[in-house]
């Protein structure tokens, strides 16, 4: 997450330990997922579209960098995020 955040990693902290506690997230493993499926789509629909993309350019960046090592296994998932961020070329590249 603090990967793909501009925030800073106490910042950032403070965001996700603020949604757990008011039960929006919850943990999975060393990860957090929104705790209703309806939850997650309400705040991505409300989300402006060049915001959504921005974020997931930030993901699929993130993911390369974090899986330089093993990209094959995730090129999946990082040219998804790149195609929902508008980059086309790169989601065909990955």
């Amino acid at each position: 997450m603090l990967r793909a955040s501009d925030l800073g990693e106490v910042s950032l902290a403070a965001a996700v330990e603020e949604l757990f506690r008011v039960r929006l997230l919850r943990a999975a493993g060393d990860g957090f997922y929104f705790s209703h499926d309806r939850i997650r789509e309400v705040v991505y629909e409300s989300m402006f579209l060049p915001h959504r993309r921005m974020l997931h350019g930030a993901v699929a960046r993130a993911l390369e960098r974090a899986n330089a090592h093993r990209l094959a296994d995730v090129a999946g998932t990082i040219g998804y995020h790149f195609a929902r961020a508008g980059e086309p070329p790169r989601a065909s590249h990955t």
